[in-house]
């Protein structure tokens, strides 16, 4: 069975991968089994289902996505690129997007938004971590291609917790460890950037402010738990836009806070507030001051 599906949308990010290692180079080959525990060897992809006046795909593939939810363009970008898929229920499609995301649903979605290589020679070490087949690269393929690549570790040599809920911090911590593998790509935070992550006993309490300050969180409600499908959705969907705004600023030949080159700044950058004294990311800076987001087209 031919398992390699084309990337459908977003192409200008996948397009950096000419640009940067070989993290983002290769076939995109990918496998639709659905994102359970109990998933079944179907690599057909899930077909969108219209149903009432009350949904349309015009709003959502999916039955319980809405545009006025707040991870809504995250979750639909991404399964435009054919990223996430969802659970068919019935004749419906769910993504259930306030259900914690496992760690081998991350280790899948992380492989396919970056493009990075997979296939039956990726094989899994951990022992609780089910071997799937020729049918389907989920969930030991992605697990492995996710730890060859140093993005994901495991609890122990042979332990992963493939079906433990994911964390924001872990999530934070796998993306920067993501991100750093494409040069120039991730700012280190300035002095007198004032983070919401100032626990410094927390472990992924580094990653986290890097993340925030690379506008990892972008849109992101900080003050609720984290780790659910939704927003971890969210949270890929941004890194992938900043990989389209470096390119977009490399292709248009601006500096790297998207002007025109030889724009001058007070200061020597737009990115402090002089009033306030606070530190603004550079791709918080660009996201505000181009909501028209000229990346995409």
């Amino acid at each position: 069975m031919n398992k390699e599906i084309g990337v459908k949308g977003f192409k200008k990010v996948i397009a950096v991968a000419a640009m940067v290692p070989s993290i983002l180079i290769g076939a995109s080959e990918v496998a639709s089994a659905q994102e359970s525990q109990d998933s079944s060897r179907n690599t057909d992809k899930i077909a969108t289902s219209v149903i009432g006046e009350a949904w349309s795909s015009e709003n959502s593939p999916f039955i319980d996505v809405f545009p006025n939810d707040p991870y809504y363009t995250g979750i639909t970008e991404l399964n435009n690129l054919g990223v996430i898929e969802g659970y068919k229920n019935g004749s419906i499609l769910e993504f259930r997007p306030n259900d914690m995301l496992k760690r081998a649903q991350f280790a899948k979605i992380i492989v396919k938004a970056l493009s990075i290589p997979v296939s039956e020679q990726d094989i899994s070490r951990f022992k609780d971590v089910e071997i799937s087949g020729p049918e389907s690269f989920y969930p030991d393929n992605y697990i492995a291609a996710a730890v060859r690549e140093g993005i994901i570790k495991g609890k122990t040599e042979e332990e992963f917790g493939p079906y433990e809920d994911l964390t924001r911090d872990q999530t934070a911590t796998m993306l920067i460890r993501a991100l750093s593998k494409l040069p120039g790509l991730l700012d280190e935070i300035p002095d007198g950037y004032n983070s919401s992550f100032n626990d410094e006993s927390n472990i992924h309490s580094e990653n986290l402010k890097k993340a925030e300050y690379n506008s990892l969180f972008y849109g992101i409600d900080l003050g609720k738990n984290g780790g659910t499908r939704g927003e971890t959705a969210q949270i890929v969907f941004n890194a992938l836009e900043i990989i389209s705004i470096n390119k977009w600023i490399s292709d248009n030949g601006l500096d790297k806070y998207g002007n025109p080159n030889g724009t001058k700044y007070a200061g020597g950058n737009p990115l402090f507030n002089e009033k306030t004294g606070e530190v603004t990311g550079r791709y918080e800076y660009i996201l505000t001051k181009h909501p028209d987001k000229p990346w995409t087209s």
